[in-house]
């Protein structure tokens, strides 16, 4: 990407990253890590024309943590606005906007897909 003086970094986080989850330390400092590589980054590779920018996604319906979904599922309306965990389907969509030149001025930014939860 320097070579060719351009490109686009799209880093997973969490919204774990920047709001505390209960018994999670480790999960959130990993994620808080992640979010903070991600501005590090940003701000080196924007000389080389590289936007570099994260997805912090929210409670999504798969398998990854069947115990913590289970303990949110009971309170899941309460929890999270939309009253729903995503679909996988959900983030692609925003994926795309930050991989393509739509999203040029973009640096640096961390966008939270969450339901809502991150408005708790």
């Amino acid at each position: 990407m320097i070579e060719q003086k351009s490109g686009k970094i799209v880093n997973i986080t969490s919204v774990a990253s920047y709001k505390p989850l209960a018994n999670s330390g480790d999960y959130c400092a990993s994620k808080g890590g992640a979010l903070m590589l991600t501005k590090v980054m940003a701000l080196e590779l924007v000389k080389h024309n590289i936007q570099v920018n994260a997805i912090c996604p929210g409670m999504f319906n798969t398998n990854l943590a069947p115990q913590i979904k289970a303990a949110y599922m009971k309170n899941v309306k309460h929890l999270i606005p939309i009253g729903r965990f995503a679909q996988v389907e959900e983030v692609k969509g925003l994926a795309v906007f930050l991989s393509s030149p739509a999203s040029g001025y973009l640096v640096g930014a961390a966008i939270p897909i969450d339901g809502g939860l991150s408005i708790r």
